[in-house]
């Protein structure tokens, strides 16, 4: 996890606020793409398809790569197929050739390699002349290709009366910028240039100094958008992406100071407590485990909720860090549940509480699907301190005396929506989530500060290394006379395949199929 260093409370180091030099209250970042010169609503609906709908939006559409179009060397010296631009004129205009699917050619004359003329082709209709008239002069930029001679076929091209200024797209570095059908990279460097050169931003204001530069906000932008250089633009995405950093730290640590406002009753765990709480759990926990069990005391102990996801490999201890906490919880003399995706699932977590408790007064209930109203009965009451069950606990029959503490086991088998349920059937609820796999929303509600994460990246000692084969199926009966014979150890066997119904010729076998076969 980043840490979020920043007071989300300072304004002192607060990015600029853009706005238009002298306007009271503008904000151009806000204003529509149609508001540009060359966007009309056809190109702003091609804009809007990939999301671009503001000035703001298209600001921070940064290029996904830089293309190097810097002239260096002579032309016979590129690469066949690399881009290069090339300033030059072209005395005669296009000729339609009708050969093969037919094309339009033309003959430019480089102004630096006169006596290297390259040919320009469009593949286009007889009826579409190229737009080169006699004595064009200008920057031509594509895919330098050897056919003989060097060819460029269907040219980016701007008609210039002199070399310099060097236009944008030509001779320069020039970003390349995620598109769609019907938006060309010349459109939206203009539409980006536009932006740079006629909106008057305010992005003069300093940076917070955590970014580690002098550099003027707009200034990293024009570096990004239009480097000068391959330096520049290397240290203009390091800004950003600090930037970036720095934003996403200050968004988190005030998601944590909302959450950390509320107050609730603190659960301390002194280290008696401890002490009988580890003596119950018959192995010693690992480092990791250790680590994580302390981030847990910590948050219990903080007197507001616990948000907490723990990721752990299979057979890292994940569970025996939720049973210290139900354990803990529980000797505060308040109510905990651990909810998981199946009954055998919650059968085996009961058993194992069931066990690490024998002799003490502790009671363990277990709500499934069918659960009678007297276990359902103990819950409500309070007697039963530890609650095992499956979606069964989000019925509405299911009450709690004093709920503090919701452990979500596979966490990445519930709905949100589910894990939110559970856990208002408390008042300021600890909630703990396990998993090996987090689902995308959960890590990203990590990320944003909504849940602090923990890592077991440890293994308990003795735990054998997991060994991955890869088998041919022709050879599928060899691999089924291991599997009995660790079946017949005690060990289980499971298999998935890839569908439900059968599969026909090359495709994968089905569950019925495989079950025929394994009969």
């Amino acid at each position: 996890m980043v840490e979020a260093t920043p007071d989300p409370d300072s304004t002192a180091e607060s990015l600029p606020s853009p706005r238009v030099a002298g306007a009271s209250g503008g904000e151009p970042l806000q204003m529509p793409l149609l508001k540009l010169k060359g966007i009309g609503p056809a190109t702003a609906r091609r804009f809007e398809r990939i999301g671009l709908t503001t000035v703001g939006d298209l600001l921070h559409h940064f290029p996904s790569r830089h293309e190097d179009l810097v002239i260096h060397g002579k032309i016979r010296d590129v690469p066949d197929g690399a881009r290069r631009s090339i300033f030059g004129t072209i005395e005669e205009p296009a000729i339609w050739i009708a050969s093969g699917r037919g094309r339009w050619e033309a003959q430019l004359i480089p102004e630096d390699e006169p006596d290297q003329p390259v040919t320009l082709h469009w593949f286009t209709s007889g009826r579409y002349r190229p737009p080169v008239s006699s004595r064009w002069q200008g920057w031509i930029t594509g895919a330098l290709r050897r056919f003989g001679s060097p060819v460029v076929a269907h040219p980016s091209m701007s008609l210039c009366a002199t070399r310099e200024p060097i236009p944008g797209g030509h001779g320069q570095i020039v970003g390349v910028y995620p598109s769609t059908d019907g938006l060309s990279q010349g459109l939206i460097r203009r539409a980006v240039e536009q932006i740079l050169d006629q909106i008057p931003l305010e992005f003069d204001a300093p940076l917070p100094s955590i970014i580690g530069t002098d550099r003027t906000l707009l200034s990293i932008y024009c570096g990004f958008h239009r480097p000068t250089s391959s330096a520049q633009c290397e240290v203009c995405r390091s800004q950003l992406a600090r930037m970036e950093l720095y934003l996403h730290a200050v968004r988190q640590a005030k998601t944590r100071a909302i959450r950390q406002s509320r107050s609730i009753l603190p659960i301390e765990v002194s280290s008696a407590v401890e002490q009988r709480i580890l003596a119950r759990i018959p192995y010693s926990l690992t480092d990791a485990q250790n680590r994580v069990v302390a981030e847990i005391r910590a948050d219990l102990a903080a007197g507001f909720p616990m948000a907490r996801l723990v990721q752990g490999d299979v057979g890292s201890g994940k569970t025996a860090v939720a049973i210290w906490a139900l354990l803990a919880v529980a000797a505060s003399g308040r109510q905990s549940v651990l909810i998981a995706p199946t009954t055998s699932l919650a059968d085996q977590h009961r058993e194992t509480l069931q066990r690490y408790l024998a002799g003490s007064s502790v009671q363990v209930a277990e709500v499934i699907t069918g659960t009678s109203a007297d276990v359902k009965h103990t819950v409500a009451s309070g007697e039963a301190k530890i609650v095992i069950g499956t979606t069964a606990l989000l019925s509405a029959s299911v009450q709690f005396d004093d709920l503090a503490l919701v452990v979500v086991d596979e966490e990445q088998r519930f709905g949100v929506q589910q894990r939110q349920d559970l856990a208002m059937k408390g008042e300021g609820v600890h909630r703990l989530h396990l998993s090996a796999t987090p689902i995308p929303r959960s890590l990203a509600l990590a990320l944003r500060g909504e849940f602090d994460l923990s890592r077991i990246d440890e293994k308990p000692p003795g735990r054998p290394p997991v060994q991955t084969r890869w088998v041919a199926s022709e050879k599928l009966h060899d691999a089924l006379e291991f599997l009995v014979k660790e079946t017949r150890s005690g060990n289980r066997v499971m298999f998935v395949v890839p569908r439900i119904e059968d599969g026909e010729e090359d495709d994968p076998i089905g569950v019925e199929q495989l079950r025929s076969r394994l009969q």
